[in-house]
């Protein structure tokens, strides 16, 4: 039984991709050449997520968060060349992953906004 219940959720993560990959093309984020790479930041954006949301409620200091986000930081200077990279990264990383909730294509346009926001985080500090 628990060998079905694998193959139905690895199923169900090759669908979503299969899902996300003409939604990134669409938004000029990525295409299926970028879902060779590496999912690394999904895990790095639930990171610094996770860390602005323990230091909300208290359970970590103001510096404990900022050395957090900044080791999740350096991780994806090392590991992309391009915040349009992070963002296909993320994308397909969230595909996989599924989920409940938000639909994929909300991702997708949520990464093209922050990827063209002169205000945006990806538009106002250098990856490089």
């Amino acid at each position: 039984m628990p060998h079905e219940v694998d193959a139905r959720e690895v199923h169900d993560q090759l669908e979503q991709l299969d899902a996300v990959l003409p939604l990134l093309a669409q938004a000029g984020i990525g295409d299926a050449r970028d879902a060779t790479r590496t999912v690394l930041a999904w895990d790095l954006v639930r990171v610094v997520a996770n860390a602005r949301a323990a230091h909300e409620c208290g359970y970590i200091a103001d510096d404990e968060a900022w050395r957090l986000i900044e080791r999740a930081y350096e991780r994806a200077r090392g590991a992309y060349g391009s915040w349009r990279e992070v963002a296909t990264s993320y994308v397909i990383g969230r595909a996989l992953w599924g989920g409940d909730g938000e639909p994929l294509d909300h991702f997708v346009e949520v990464s093209a906004r922050m990827l063209n926001d002169p205000r945006s985080p990806y538009c106002t500090t250098s990856l490089g």
